[in-house]
């Protein structure tokens, strides 16, 4: 076999089983979501060396945003059909539109002094140098997605 020939058959091979796991891995919206919550606080617990109080709680932070997620998430049949009513008129409505986006917003501030409490819980018992880490992670980031 040529040696080009090769390389393109290794490239659509790789190409092929990375688009399959990315496939297969999912949006993040399943349970797979899930598994990636915990990937994310591998990263951290390593990046920061966290004791295991300090996971534990960040472990909290995850379960409390996925418990809310789940709670405020509709059923996609459901969602569609409201979306579509929207619609079903001749003109868009609006307030109709609005009411539901004010029934969203008033859910996440219900849940918001919950969250903001054990983000809270979490920062403040890192160390000195494990908070001005996180600022440095977090302005760096800032500063890639103005």
């Amino acid at each position: 076999m040529k040696k080009s020939t090769a390389i393109i058959a290794t490239t659509v091979l790789t190409l092929g089983v990375v688009g399959g796991v990315a496939a297969y891995k999912g949006d993040g919206f399943g349970h797979h979501g899930w598994h990636r919550g915990e990937h994310f606080i591998a990263h951290v617990r390593d990046e920061l060396d966290l004791t295991p109080e300090q996971t534990e709680a960040l472990t909290a932070i995850r379960n409390q945003l996925h418990e809310i997620r789940n709670t405020l998430r509709q059923d996609p049949a459901a969602r569609t059909q409201t979306i579509l009513a929207l619609i079903e008129g001749e003109a868009f409505d609006q307030a109709r539109a609005l009411q539901l986006i004010d029934e969203k917003t008033a859910l996440v501030g219900e849940y918001a002094p919950q969250v903001v409490a054990s983000v809270a819980d979490f920062y403040n018992g890192l160390s000195a140098a494990q908070q001005a880490q996180v600022r440095e992670r977090i302005n760096a980031h800032l500063q890639r997605h103005r």
